[in-house]
């Protein structure tokens, strides 16, 4: 049966907040040889019905296809970006596949569409909770001159430096300290503010219901702990009076 594309699933998306929707497919994954094409459209609010007949490029004949072509691109913007076969021999599909995504959307930019803030979505079923998650997680304009606020205060006078070598530190002493302790086994050379030592898995899962620290290696029971620029000698010595205890309980 064939089926004539809609935008419902696009405007579910605008509905949401989204101001644009912009989507993306390739042509020339499967094939023996030749390049890859990514080809991208863009949908927004203001966009109308799609061209009658427009649907899966699979399902239209050659003429067909040549035939919706500049209605395709009278009805929304659209970009294509590709990789060569030379590329393909040298980097692989995979990543191909990305190179020529990432012309793709270079060819939207140059042509006036804001991608800075695009979310590629590769689970179509993940896409409506994007919005949320965008919101928590992800970075927005919006937000930029915090991000900047914050990077302009940490090379002001070294700052980034001094809070790194206090992690540093900060992880020197806690390998020093347990070290002293019997049975706990330090793995690695501490060279930043990460410690990785081996513990009885026992005591591993007491001190984690005081301390929020994870297993590197569940097969030999090594764990990592991280330091950071807030903290204090006295937080290295607690911790480790407590894995001490632990250690001989």
């Amino acid at each position: 049966m064939s089926v004539d594309a809609t935008r419902e699933f696009e405007l579910e998306l605008l509905h949401a907040g989204a101001p644009l929707v912009i989507g993306m497919d390739e042509v020339g994954r499967g094939a023996i040889a030749g390049p890859v094409t990514v080809g991208v459209c863009v949908v927004s609010r203001e966009t109308v019905d799609a061209p009658p007949g427009l649907r899966d490029s699979k399902l239209l004949s050659p003429a067909r296809r040549e035939a919706l072509e500049p209605l395709v691109r009278e009805w929304a913007l659209v970009a294509c970006g590709s990789a060569s076969a030379g590329e393909i021999d040298e980097l692989g599909i995979s990543a191909c596949l990305g190179l020529a995504g990432k012309r793709a959307l270079i060819a939207l930019h140059e042509s006036g569409v804001r991608v800075g803030e695009a979310v590629v979505v590769l689970n179509p079923e993940a896409a409506p909770g994007v919005d949320f998650l965008r919101k928590t997680s992800m970075q927005l304009a919006s937000k930029m001159r915090f991000v900047s606020a914050q990077l302009a205060a940490l090379l002001t006078d070294d700052l980034w430096l001094r809070n790194a070598s206090h992690a540093n530190e900060m992880a020197r002493r806690l390998e020093v300290a347990v070290r002293a302790i019997p049975g706990v086994e330090v793995m690695r050379r501490v060279d930043a503010n990460a410690v990785f030592a081996i513990l009885p898995p026992a005591v591993t899962e007491r001190l984690q219901r005081d301390y929020r620290f994870y297993t590197w290696d569940d097969h030999t029971g090594e764990v990592r702990w991280m330091c950071s620029w807030d903290t204090t000698a006295e937080d290295v010595d607690s911790f480790a009076a407590a894995i001490a205890r632990e250690m001989s309980s």
